[in-house]
């Protein structure tokens, strides 16, 4: 297999009219990629990659490809590695990539596809969490706090003057008006609930992280993370507060 650089591909504009604003791109050589779409290329494949060597498009046909401030790699040859990613055999942890020399396929270690994996497991975890609290926006969830201090303190004859005023006027904007009281009892059964989510989510993430850590390779960790991400939204239709 044979690779040479096109070089990367940025903005410009040429002189004269541009009456349809087509975006125009040239490379460090200074040629035009749809002048370049004219001329006979050699290549039997043409790779995208990006600022991190990473292929993020491949084709046979470079007129399909629009590297906009990206590099345009081309492969002389039979090209398994693009075959391999128009079948979609591409993903985040095995991807092509340019190493400067050739296309290569990244194989990730073992501690890689299990850090990659672990970070999975701590989305799917704040993923329980963001269901459980349903629309409440980060503001709102700091004002929950005060809220049970307040209605505790009231269900228990000790709350002050400015406690007893925060239940009073949100539970006189209910239709049908609350009582404080009632009002209060739903807060403390709410924050209840919402306790009990935090608890049931971290211990879903603590047993995850430990099946996690005894997978043996990296496809038994992405069947595993597939049947964790199904478990999580079960739960968290369940905790929903």
């Amino acid at each position: 297999m044979t690779y040479y650089t096109l070089g990367k591909f940025t903005p410009y504009s040429p002189t004269g009219d541009n009456p349809n604003n087509i975006l125009f791109l040239k490379n460090k050589d200074g040629k035009d990629f749809y002048e370049l779409q004219k001329t006979n290329l050699l290549g039997d494949a043409f790779f995208v990659v990006d600022s991190s060597n990473k292929v993020v498009a491949a084709d046979v046909d470079f007129s399909k490809l629009f590297p906009e401030n990206l590099t345009v790699i081309a492969g002389e040859g039979e090209v398994d590695a693009l075959n391999d990613y128009q079948s979609g055999l591409d993903s985040e942890l095995n991807y092509y990539m340019w190493n400067g020399t050739a296309i290569i396929r990244n194989i990730p270690s073992n501690s890689e596809w299990l850090e990659h994996y672990l970070l999975k497991i701590d989305e799917i975890h704040a993923g329980i969490l963001r269901v459980s609290v349903d629309t409440a926006t980060s503001e709102e969830q700091n004002t929950w706090p005060s809220k049970v201090e307040a209605a505790n303190a009231s269900l228990n004859g000790i709350a002050t003057a400015q406690q007893e005023t925060l239940l009073t006027d949100e539970a006189s904007a209910f239709t049908p008006v609350r009582t404080v009281v009632e009002l209060a009892n739903i807060i403390i059964e709410k924050s209840n609930a919402y306790l009990n989510c935090i608890g049931k989510a971290a211990a879903f993430k603590q047993q995850a992280q430990r099946v996690l850590s005894q997978s043996e390779n990296q496809n038994e960790a992405k069947g595993l993370i597939e049947t964790l991400q199904t478990n999580a939204d079960t739960l968290a239709a369940s905790l929903a507060v």
